[in-house]
């Protein structure tokens, strides 16, 4: 039932209840002093705030709560989630054993002249070997991030098992950092290959700048919901926002400080 028709229902009640007792009195022997428009304007005061009473405590969520936590879908917290699939961005998956060559030979008309479209950005898969396949050569992404350094654009790289589930994630900014000059192979065996691997190496990712395996949460969680998850003592960057319950559809990712400004202004 409308909450403004019961609150005034309620209030009609208590006013016919007091009126009642009032100019009842004195059928019952009772000597009433006070004047009938005092009287009438009391009864009229009463059910009314009886009324508003009701109508307040009606409107109150359940558990005292102000109002609650906005889902990962809904305005505000949707502008802050950056997402993965762009209009215009190239998706480029990585698996092992094809020769950087072959995997960029369908874009080689921007790799060719990469300060012309220095705009272009990618979206970087790297995915698992099949069991039984050999896994990454460090060397072979080395050569890969060389070639993707000029795309300053760019913003993600994606990190998933075989069976495209979430594995991990590095800002694109990090990787080309990571994963271009000196050092480089050792810094992808150990943040690529390895994690790969064995996710629960996925939490050294952090320390790049990126996410771990576990730094990820649905759609259909709130934005409360989200802030508990990065409320650990491990530094965490952020969080990947999944699609339902299903870990294998990506859709974004939403910084931890975007999720502290969120909370804080009450979203």
């Amino acid at each position: 039932m409308n909450r403004v028709a019961i609150a005034a229902g309620v209030g009609v009640v208590a006013g016919l209840l007091v009126a009642g007792i009032y100019f009842g009195a004195p059928l019952a022997g009772f000597r009433i002093d006070v004047s009938v428009l005092v009287a009438l304007a009391a009864v009229l005061a009463f059910a009314s705030s009886v009324a508003a009473f009701t109508l307040s405590a009606l409107a109150r969520p359940i558990g005292g709560r102000a109002h609650a936590s906005t889902r990962m879908t809904e305005s505000p917290v949707w502008q802050f989630v950056t997402p993965f699939k762009e209009p215009g961005a190239i998706a480029l998956v990585v698996r092992p054993g094809i020769a950087v060559e072959h995997l960029l030979m369908r874009y080689q008309g921007i790799f060719d002249k990469p300060a012309e479209n220095a705009e272009r950005k990618f979206l970087v898969t790297i995915k698992k070997a099949k069991k039984g396949f050999e896994p990454f050569n460090p060397v072979v992404l080395k050569a890969l991030f060389e070639r993707l350094k000029p795309f300053t654009k760019s913003e993600h790289v994606l990190l998933l098992n075989e069976h495209d589930e979430f594995m991990g994630y590095i800002p694109w900014a990090n990787a080309i950092k990571e994963f271009t000059g000196d050092n480089a192979e050792t810094k992808i065996g150990k943040n690529i290959v390895e994690v790969l691997d064995d996710p629960s190496k996925s939490t050294r990712l952090r320390a790049i700048g990126g996410m771990a395996t576990q730094d990820s949460i649905s759609d259909t969680a709130s934005i409360h919901d989200a802030a508990k998850k990065t409320w650990f003592d491990d530094p965490m960057h952020g969080l990947v926002v999944y699609h339902g319950d299903r870990n294998r559809k990506l859709v974004g990712v939403i910084a931890r400080n975007s999720v502290l400004q969120l909370v804080s202004t009450g979203a």
